[in-house]
């Protein structure tokens, strides 16, 4: 959002390629946390019926297809593994943009650009959402290129937003009240 491809857009979904899955939407330049932290966690959607057992428990999650230990399991042969996982990255492309509707989704994380760049080409073309409009100025799937620095400059931004941000000191506060609210027997929905 600071650094790349987020300067130029307010409302756009991160996919987040590490050993796992990750993502997060971006509206209007801030990051949805949900109540717990958790909003965006794609990764854990099942997505595969009856299909790999997650470290989660469930069976089948995204990530256990589409991540960099999936990758791992391909022994090199990324070729083979960007054309077995292109259909269930289509499909969860439809569903983010289904869920969150963004300008559009930029892929990053630890996985190179170049490997991005393959998988986003081989998922064309893509399900039709309420993304696939003919008037877009943007492409649904953009590549950041920061790599593995990104992850460092998100990583300094985030405290330093913590620190300097009042809305986003109030997000630690809620948290905290929340907890307390748990650890003193509160009723949270009352």
């Amino acid at each position: 959002r600071l650094y790349g491809l987020g300067l130029q857009r307010s409302d756009y979904y991160y996919l987040y390629f590490s050993v796992g899955l990750g993502g997060a939407m971006v509206h209007d330049g801030g990051v949805l946390r949900g109540a717990w932290g958790n909003a965006g966690e794609i990764g854990h959607i099942p997505v595969v019926p009856e299909g790999e057992l997650c470290p989660c428990g469930n069976r089948g999650c995204l990530e256990r297809y589409l991540s960099l230990e999936a990758r791992g399991r391909w022994n090199g042969n990324d070729a083979g593994w960007v054309a077995e996982v292109a259909p269930i990255f289509r499909n969860a492309i439809a569903v983010i943009e289904n869920l969150f509707d963004p300008e559009t989704i930029v892929l990053g994380g630890l996985a190179s650009p170049q490997l991005l760049e393959r998988l986003a080409a081989l998922a064309e073309p893509l399900h039709n959402s309420v993304s696939a409009r003919k008037d877009r100025a943007a492409p649904r799937i953009l590549v950041a290129q920061g790599g593995q620095h990104a992850v460092l400059r998100g990583a300094a931004a985030l405290a330093v937003s913590g620190v300097l941000s009042p809305r986003f000191g109030q997000i630690f506060t809620a948290k905290r009240q929340r907890e307390g609210d748990l650890l003193n027997g509160g009723d949270i929905a009352a």
